[in-house]
């Protein structure tokens, strides 16, 4: 999870090993921090603490390494709360989920909101913390059911904590009311109660998400590429149920460079093109057209301005 920690923020004299622990790694025991002291006084190398680090998470029930990595999460972001909306943090998380050099880009801007003072504080953490952030979803993948969806909630950086706990104790299609917490709160209370009504009256899956396309449509441009965001999430939790990890991660490698839409879509064509599996292609024949409309509102065009007077 600590893939990367940059050297100069745990061998700088200023900023070492202690401050580190003090501010984000708490969780760590006496015996732990004492070894990573040790390691450190022994010329250990960045890998070797890392290494450790990942061996102490590692031993961990699944529930408590992710306690651990909200915690560590909102040590480092904590201060969002004091200059940011609940919309601007929405998004925030969205955004980097969708795309780590943006989100990055975003958070920076945000700090410079802070007090010079504050920001010169922020600013030691920051690569740390930057790094957790992006590297959170390469952590304690495995195949089992049940923890592919406590991975899918660690991989969604967009989301707040309180989300993940709730999402990792639902069932993995979750029901339309956890999809209006999740990726669907864009919608009206009227249009929620339509599509409560549409599934009470046991409407297809299709017949939904196309009463959601209209909706969608219906927004104006900000709204839409806000909603955009939301959805998203949904389409890469899908994806990564059809996918290998290595394709993800080409795919995450081609969006943080910032590839152009066409070539992510030919990409991603092209990779669900080679499925074989039955359910998977019943999978990608149900996503994978609302995916890409969602991706093109995303990537697009930026809105126009209106025009004052």
């Amino acid at each position: 999870i600590c893939d990367d920690v940059y050297h100069e923020q745990v061998g700088r004299s200023e900023y070492g090993i202690d401050d580190l622990m003090e501010k984000h790694l708490q969780w760590l025991t006496s015996e732990q921090k004492k070894e990573i002291r040790q390691i450190k006084a022994s010329g250990g190398s960045l890998s070797a603490i890392k290494q450790k680090l990942l061996s102490y998470i590692e031993i961990m029930e699944t529930d408590k390494q992710l306690d651990i990595i909200k915690k560590i999460k909102h040590s480092c972001y904590s201060w969002l709360d004091s200059v940011t909306s609940v919309e601007e943090r929405i998004e925030l998380e969205n955004l980097y989920h969708a795309n780590y050099s943006a989100g990055r880009l975003k958070v920076h801007q945000y700090i410079k909101r802070l007090s010079p003072e504050e920001q010169k504080i922020i600013n030691k953490d920051l690569e740390f913390c930057e790094q957790i952030w992006h590297n959170e979803d390469n952590y304690g993948r495995d195949d089992e059911h049940h923890h592919q969806q406590h991975r899918r909630a660690r991989s969604l950086p967009s989301q707040t904590y309180a989300e993940v706990n709730r999402r990792s104790k639902r069932e993995s299609q979750p029901n339309l009311e956890s999809r209006f917490e999740s990726s669907l709160s864009w919608l009206t209370e009227e249009q929620k109660k339509k599509l409560q009504k549409m599934k009470a009256e046991n409407k297809t899956k299709a017949e939904i998400q196309n009463e959601v396309k209209k909706y969608f449509l219906g927004l104006t441009c900000d709204n839409r590429k806000k909603a955009a965001m939301e959805l998203s999430k949904g389409c890469i939790d899908v994806f990564k149920t059809i996918l290998t990890k290595e394709e993800m991660d080409l795919l995450k490698s081609m969006t943080d460079s910032g590839a152009k839409l066409t070539d992510l879509l030919r990409k991603l064509k092209e990779m669900l093109k080679t499925v074989t599996d039955t359910e998977k292609k019943k999978k990608i024949d149900e996503y994978f057209p609302m995916c890409q409309k969602i991706y093109e509102e995303m990537y697009g065009p930026p809105c126009p301005k209106t025009a004052k007077f």
